[in-house]
């Protein structure tokens, strides 16, 4: 089987049959690079999306339940991590522990959680003080059973969509990251193809044309599935 980094044929081949894509500066089959590329893309959007919409829930269910000073150190981290400018904390994460595919999964998993969280930290707060809680109480649950069971299963709808939405976020993140060369030099995603492509513009469109139509299809099917879950889960949608 041919690799995305395998030289199958003459450099700067146009689209044919045989190299629908065409081929690069060296010689690479630019349709398997895009298909390996668009795997690891995909891979990497839907990893931090899963990653970072944990932490979000699970602080921003603290955040929202719990007074005092876990109430007041987990809303504040909230609110400090979303006044951060993304891309350039990923930037000095990534600089700080290497290239790497997984670097920069939990760079973006560690950055892109603070909007799940607002979302449920609002969601919790505007049901913690529901007549069901209330009776929870009551009874004798504890605190955490009641924000587990109770609380956590009506209240995380509004996450699961962000979190979908975090996908897109983390594919132009990461596309970004590898279009400047600062992704995993041994996967080939599909920032890296495009950010090879802008040298060979005039010489050889083709390079980056289909990788970038599979970017832009990427991120408007993440987005779509996103507005397609909030239609499904709004519980407000009349």
């Amino acid at each position: 089987q041919t690799g995305p980094f395998e030289l199958v044929a003459e450099p700067f081949q146009p689209p044919s049959t045989t190299h629908p894509f065409g081929t690069d500066d060296l010689g690479r089959d630019i349709f398997i690079q895009s298909a390996y590329g668009l795997t690891i893309t995909l891979l990497v959007g839907v990893t931090v999306a899963l990653l970072s919409g944990l932490i979000g829930i699970l602080i921003g269910s603290v955040s929202g339940y719990f007074r005092g000073i876990v109430g007041t150190v987990t809303t504040a981290l909230i609110e400090v991590f979303q006044a951060l400018p993304l891309f350039f904390l990923v930037l000095v994460l990534i600089s700080f522990f290497g290239s790497s595919t997984t670097n920069t999964v939990l760079a973006l998993s560690l950055t892109l959680w603070a909007s799940t969280a607002r979302i449920q930290r609002g969601q919790v707060i505007s049901l913690k003080n529901q007549m069901f809680v209330d009776m929870s109480k009551l009874i004798g649950e504890k605190e955490y059973y009641i924000l587990i069971s109770e609380i956590l299963p009506n209240s995380v709808q509004p996450a699961i969509v962000n979190i979908a939405y975090t996908a897109s976020i983390a594919v132009i993140v990461e596309s970004g990251l590898s279009f400047l060369g600062l992704g995993d030099p041994k996967m080939m995603s599909l920032g890296f193809i495009i950010g090879n492509a802008r040298y060979f513009f005039f010489q050889a469109w083709w390079i980056g044309l289909m990788p970038g139509i599979l970017l832009f299809l990427t991120i408007l099917s993440l987005n779509m599935i996103s507005d397609g879950l909030n239609e499904v889960l709004n519980p407000r949608r009349g």
